[in-house]
């Protein structure tokens, strides 16, 4: 659907006695404008799915119902990704998200973003990225506002900040930060790879993190993690010595080469192996 004369003729297909009157089912459109093509999403409201892509950078919104404000409310939407693009001023419908369970969110967010979710009370999983210079103070203002997150993931960040340093949370307990550390390893050297694990390890959410997933170069960088979280149980990684780690048909004498080595420096009770649904990836749980 190219053009808003297709948009109202959809519609107004369901605008009939049937829809309207007989059993008050109303309808709802978004229309995201490409350069090509146009992508539209109908539904019934107040909807049922649970996850809704909202990128609201090209955009428009129209419905079947005279008073679409009375259904603003999308309480069975649990996961939000929410795009944004700061230099529109764009007037969206009335729609709200109260039960957001995950949301994904590049930063600084927009005006209309608070008017959209109006609360994170329910927020326990956060994926956030930014090239702002700013990042970690538009990040400490949605971590003091979700007061039950348990997971935060970070897929890009300004090469700028260290991620995570002067941030806090009490609630959280869980990081993702693989993607982010990949590109730290393609653009940065040994030693400031090692000055950023330590001074992240010895973070506020460094020392509290129970379970983290990051990219590392070698043992080093593990060991370096590990020493400074003393309060990781889980670790996952997928590292860049570990040479083994895509082989197939390779001896396990050779996969498990990397694994010996990590054990010789770790507690005893370290338990250390690869995981199987994560390629690539090795797991350290610690007892």
């Amino acid at each position: 659907m190219n053009n808003e004369q297709e948009i109202d003729t959809l519609l107004d297909s369901f605008r009939s006695q049937f829809w309207l009157e007989k059993h008050q089912w109303f309808v709802r459109c978004h229309r995201k404008l490409m350069i090509d093509y146009s992508d539209v999403l109908l539904y019934t409201f107040p909807q049922t799915f649970a996850e809704l892509n909202m990128d609201i950078m090209n955009i428009s919104y129209k419905s079947t119902c005279p008073y679409d404000q009375n259904f603003g409310s999308c309480q069975q939407v649990r996961s939000l990704i929410y795009k944004s693009f700061l230099t529109m001023d764009l007037t969206l419908p009335h729609i709200y998200f109260s039960n957001i369970r995950h949301l994904s969110v590049h930063l600084p967010v927009d005006n209309q973003f608070w008017t959209v979710v109006k609360n994170l009370d329910q927020l326990t999983s956060l994926s956030v990225s930014s090239i702002d210079d700013n990042a970690d103070h538009h990040l400490q203002i949605l971590l003091d506002k979700a007061h039950y997150l348990y997971s935060l993931e970070i897929t890009s960040w300004p090469s700028s900040l260290i991620p995570l340093v002067s941030n806090t949370s009490r609630s959280v307990r869980r990081l993702d930060l693989r993607q982010l550390t990949i590109c730290y390893q393609q653009h940065s050297n040994s030693s400031s790879r090692t000055q950023i694990y330590r001074k992240f390890g010895c973070s506020r959410l460094g020392t509290q993190c129970e379970v983290l997933r990051i990219a590392t170069e070698s043992e080093k960088d593990i060991l370096t993690l590990v020493n400074k979280m003393i309060n990781i149980r889980i670790l996952y990684t997928t590292c860049t010595s570990d040479k083994w780690k895509y082989a197939d048909n390779v001896s396990s004498s050779r996969t498990s080469e990397i694994i010996e080595r990590l054990k010789s420096s770790l507690p005893s009770t370290t338990t250390i192996k690869r995981v199987s649904g994560l390629y690539g990836f090795l797991q350290l749980w610690f007892r």
